[in-house]
């Protein structure tokens, strides 16, 4: 009898060990988000910044103000589409009676505009190789001596509209109302022609830069990312529908990798031993 009750202890024994090391590490980890709801905030009429508007309003046949509410709901909308994947989202200027708080959050905000390391295209990559050692030439014709040290007459780095929340009670009035817990404001959106590449120039063959400029924050105020998301396209795309759905979602797709991750929690292991409690033996 004594036998027969360890022969099947050490059988639960062995099953519970083998469940064990089946499951992995990761088999009792559980998983939260830290923020439950995000709110889009577009960017601002005159935070619009195009070279080539005269081509898209006569290709699309729009007026100025057409396209850029277009842009700012179209950009939402393929924010939206995107974040939707991690977390529950919504956009304020989809609201049908949101416009008051849209101007209350842009009388609450200011702009700084902060330097960035701007992401380079294949034609800056291209066109950089090229001019390498005429830009080294450059540089020191660029320079002065001052006290003895060599100090740059100008500074080529790109600068990003940056966000500040002047006024501190917008978050927790929109999170209250809204019951959202985390923003994403698009600060500034850029369209300009890459002449970088002088032979794609004159081919005709060049690119056009897209630029969100953008700032993540969350209902205490807290940032938890900003800078720049930018795609490319062909020189030969000049309407807003094209702009909209194809290159867009390219933005989005950029700015959920800037969205804070889940958070893992790991649940105390427990030792399949500590459940077997042999008696009678």
């Amino acid at each position: 009898m004594i036998k027969t009750k360890f022969i099947l202890i050490l059988c639960c024994f062995i099953t519970c060990v083998s469940f064990a090391q089946n499951e992995g590490p990761d088999a009792q980890d559980t998983t939260r988000k830290e923020y439950k709801k995000i709110m889009i905030i577009p960017f601002e009429p005159h935070m619009y910044l195009c070279g080539i508007q005269s081509s898209i309003a006569s290709e699309s046949k729009k007026t100025h103000s057409q396209i850029v509410r277009l842009f700012r709901f179209g950009l939402s909308s393929q924010l939206q589409n995107k974040f939707l994947y991690l977390y529950s989202t919504t956009s304020l200027v989809h609201f049908n009676d949101s416009t008051h708080d849209l101007l209350k959050t842009y009388a609450s905000i200011n702009y700084k505009f902060e330097p960035y390391q701007k992401e380079s295209t294949p034609e800056e990559v291209e066109a950089g190789l090229k001019k390498k050692k005429k830009i080294l030439i450059k540089k020191k014709k660029k320079s002065k001596i001052n006290n003895g040290q060599l100090v740059s007459r100008k500074t080529t780095q790109p600068k990003f509209a940056s966000l500040q929340i002047k006024n501190k009670s917008i978050l927790p009035y929109l999170s209250k109302k809204y019951k959202t817990d985390l923003f994403v404001f698009i600060t500034e959106l850029d369209i300009q022609n890459n002449i970088s590449d002088q032979t794609a120039l004159a081919n005709n063959k060049y690119s056009r830069d897209l630029r969100a400029h953008y700032a993540i924050i969350d209902y205490e105020g807290k940032i938890i990312s900003k800078g720049v998301v930018s795609t490319t396209f062909p020189n030969t795309v000049n309407t807003v529908h094209e702009i909209t759905s194809i290159y867009f979602p390219k933005l989005a797709e950029k700015l959920v990798n800037k969205l804070p991750k889940k958070i893992k929690l790991i649940e105390k292991k427990i030792d399949p031993l500590e459940k077997i409690k042999p008696t009678g033996l």
